[in-house]
């Protein structure tokens, strides 16, 4: 892309893009300056006590591989980072899923349920020796030390998301978002001690069906992968795909041919999409039960979603929808008349 046969493709050679990851501003001059190069999706941060390091966990999504069967089930990374927000360029970059070699797509369950998937929390104790990390997408939490590197985990409840310490009387407690509770976590000996019920007026179908967007064990051969991976919280990684297969066959379908090979798309939002025919980048799925391929022949998982799995990620998906358009009608009806901004003046088509 960017070496000596750069200009196959019409670019410079040694081009680069910007890739700001954390931005860092000076409280007294509000200066702003940049980490980058971290991991594509950078989820959360916290700061070392003790060194003043600041640790970023996330995902890294390796876009610039080409084509579903060599990216099956191994095209995501979960990380942490660290660096010295005095002075900005990465100490280390750790994979916390240290016994996937990603040379496979598929290991036994027992293995995959050792993966920490889509991190959305970290907390430091008081005197910054270890760090807790919430899998969301994988329901446990691990525990990582001052230098990065991965411990112990835990299971707790489903949907992790947020962590909070209390050093003095050696406990932890984990909001388990999905689930509706806490887990009370014995931070010496960590084991979850009990999952505490909190009132949870979320609506059935969410409940039912967001496991299979989020659901990293589950929804992978490797247990780190999920739909949510590229389709963060069922919008974008604003990255392009080339999910092509060159021993792939030509399909028909409703009149139209569509080649195996797709060549490079952007990730789709999977908001309002429900309803709305020949969905997927180039319109070669009818409805999202077309889409269940994804599960095994993407992520690897041992079978495509069933039926019914795919009906509840479906009454799910149902729920989520853009914001407000200014330029439709109060119904979100299409308007008859639309301001234009031009050059010479506002035109209404």
């Amino acid at each position: 892309v960017s070496g000596q046969f750069s200009s196959l493709s019409d670019r410079i050679e040694g081009w680069d893009l910007p890739d700001h990851d954390v931005a860092i501003v000076d409280t007294s001059t509000l200066d702003i300056s940049y980490q980058p190069r971290l991991m594509t999706m950078v989820m959360a941060l916290d700061v070392n006590p003790a060194s003043g390091d600041v640790f970023v966990v996330g995902t890294e999504l390796t876009n610039d591989i080409r084509f579903e069967p060599v990216l099956q089930g191994k095209f995501t990374r979960v990380r942490m980072a660290s660096f010295d927000p005095d002075s900005p360029g990465p100490k280390a970059i750790n994979d916390l899923n240290p016994h996937l070699d990603y040379s496979t797509s598929r290991i036994d369950q027992a293995e995959r349920n050792r993966s920490v998937g889509d991190p959305r929390a970290i907390a430091w104790n008081a005197n910054g020796t270890m760090a807790y990390v919430a899998g969301m997408g994988s329901n446990n939490l691990v525990a990582v030390n001052a230098d990065g590197v991965r411990q112990d985990r835990i299971e707790v409840g489903e949907g992790p998301t947020g962590i909070a310490l209390d050093d003095i009387r050696d406990r932890g407690y984990v909001l388990n978002r999905f689930a509706g509770t806490i887990s009370v976590i014995d931070l010496n000996g960590f084991e979850e001690l009990e999952q505490v019920a909190f009132f949870d007026p979320t609506p059935a179908a969410i409940k039912q069906g967001r496991v299979h967007l989020y659901g990293t064990h589950e929804g992978s051969g490797l247990g780190q992968i999920a739909c949510a991976s590229c389709h963060v919280d069922a919008r974008t990684d604003r990255l392009s795909w080339d999910l092509g297969n060159p021993a792939g066959e030509m399909e028909s379908r409703n009149g139209f041919d569509f080649h195996p090979m797709k060549g490079p798309l952007r990730t789709q939002p999977l908001q309002d999409i429900i309803g709305v025919p020949a969905m997927h980048n180039r319109g070669d799925r009818d409805d999202l039960f077309g889409c269940a391929v994804a599960f095994d022949g993407l992520q690897g998982a041992d079978a495509l979603l069933d039926d019914t799995s795919m009906g509840d990620f479906e009454a799910f998906l149902d729920t989520m929808h853009f914001g407000p358009n200014p330029n439709r009608n109060i119904d979100n009806s299409l308007s008859d008349t639309v301001p234009i901004p031009g050059a010479n003046g506002t035109v209404r088509g």
